[in-house]
């Protein structure tokens, strides 16, 4: 079912630290504690020392500290929507690395990149600040890489990309000068990492703000029609979204070559690093009713430039919805300790759950969102918050106790963004500051 996945592409990475001078091998004595067998090796006139490292569960890798490492550029940190403009400069000020490498397998690349991700934590566990997959080109803080290792859950299709959002004001990710005004509207959002496991990456051109509220299930959705096939460049439409949500892909140097100059200007591909294996969303072709009528040209997609509707739908094919259900259902004890240490802030907890629908064939399921009202090992309690399309024995507001079997996503809502399968950041700072939360709940309650 998942044969998507099947990649002999190397996972590699680098647990960047900061200073500028490296660690010695033997300074990172933990690792036997994790079960990590170290076998050193000499080193030469570029690398410090280097090291075949083996693990029963995640494998082997090799891994090799540089004399000198240049530092990741804040410009290119910057572009990265999930960095913080402190995380930014933090990771910009690492000057010593530790690299390490592994080889691909044709099973799951998922895996493949978790294991990696696990040998990342293990060395950062040493006064790391972040790590760097090579491949995707995205920065992990430490304390993300931490948090995605705490579970055995394989990676969300999500971490096989970066994306970079790039602005009006010039192209180069400068921030505002007065730190006081809005940052400037993304003007070409595009992704990094799918072409280098033989896919192809993509660009949004005029992005909407609303649009990237809600961007992890669209660039999620379009990462999985890509890998799967469903989207290629310069080929028919796709309905990635409903209602009205279709798309097609053209491939990047057609889009350079045929659209207006209005909407390839907005590509700032000065050094034209973003053609090769790259397509940009764009509306679909629309076939002529008459010979006459004129052919529209090569526009990027509008509908990703206006505001979201309130009620939409994200289209999955039937083995990415089950990938993504599969790695809701194995973090879904880290939902329950985040329910019982959030009790008090009253933050709303959603489950999404599959059910068959009546007239569905093969299997055919609706996945609806309920509100928590308890969760226990096997079960939980929940309020259906919308009305099915095709489920007439359910209806909004029904409550009662659903198997946890049935989950396909969960979300925690805060006001620092949902805690999802595919990020607890906003859990992190609502912990370190928890009296702040507490207090704000407290004085609410006797307003």
């Amino acid at each position: 079912m998942f044969d998507f996945l099947k990649s002999r592409t190397p996972s590699a990475g680098a647990a960047l630290f900061p200073g500028t001078i490296p660690a010695p091998l033997e300074s990172f004595d933990s690792l036997g504690e994790l079960g990590i067998e170290v076998q050193p090796a000499s080193g030469d006139d570029e690398l410090l020392w280097r090291a075949t490292l083996r693990h029963d569960q995640w494998g082997t890798a090799e891994v090799a500290s540089p004399r000198q490492f240049s530092a990741m550029p804040l410009e290119v940190l910057r572009w990265d929507p999930r960095l913080s403009e402190e995380e930014a400069q933090q990771i910009s000020r690492c000057q010593s690395a530790v690299f390490i490498n592994m080889a691909g397998k044709p099973k799951n690349v998922l895996r493949d990149r978790k294991n990696l991700f696990y040998f990342l934590d293990a060395f950062l566990q040493h006064d790391g600040c972040a790590g760097l997959d090579v491949i995707s080109k995205c920065a992990w803080t430490a304390e993300d890489l931490k948090e995605e290792a705490s579970h055995d859950a394989d990676l969300d299709v999500e971490a096989l990309f970066v994306l970079h959002a790039i602005n009006e004001q010039d192209g180069d990710g400068s921030p505002a000068e007065d730190d006081e005004e809005p940052p400037p509207p993304t003007t070409w959002l595009h992704s990094h990492g799918l072409a280098e496991l033989g896919y192809c990456d993509y660009d949004i051109l005029l992005p909407h703000a609303s649009l990237m509220d809600c961007m992890s299930d669209t660039t999620r959705a379009l990462a999985f029609a890509i890998i799967e096939g469903d989207l290629k460049a310069n080929r028919a439409r796709l309905a990635l979204m409903e209602p009205d949500g279709a798309i097609s892909m053209v491939d990047a140097k057609t889009f350079m070559a045929r659209a207006d100059e209005q909407f390839t200007s907005l590509r700032y591909d000065l050094d034209g690093d973003h053609i090769q294996d790259r397509g940009v969303i764009c509306e679909p072709p629309r076939r002529r009713r008459w010979p006459w009528q004129k052919q529209v040209g090569v526009v990027p997609i509008r509908w990703m430039q206006r505001e979201m509707p309130d009620q939409y739908i994200v289209r999955f094919s039937d083995a990415a919805t089950k990938l993504m259900a599969l790695r809701a259902k194995q973090t879904y004890p880290v939902l329950r300790e985040l329910f019982e240490e959030l009790e008090g802030l009253q933050l709303p907890t959603l489950v999404k759950l599959a059910y068959e629908t009546d007239s569905g064939s093969g299997g055919g399921c609706e996945h609806l969102w309920f509100e928590v009202e308890a969760l226990s090992e096997d079960t939980l309690d929940g309020v259906l918050m919308n009305q099915p399309f095709d489920i007439a024995r359910l209806k909004e507001g029904y409550r009662s106790e659903h198997s946890a079997e049935r989950i396909s996503d969960w979300q925690v809502m805060t006001p620092l963004g949902n805690i999802s399968p595919r990020s607890l950041r906003a859990a992190r700072t609502i912990r370190a500051n928890r009296e702040y939360f507490d207090a704000f709940i407290q004085a609410c309650e006797n307003a």
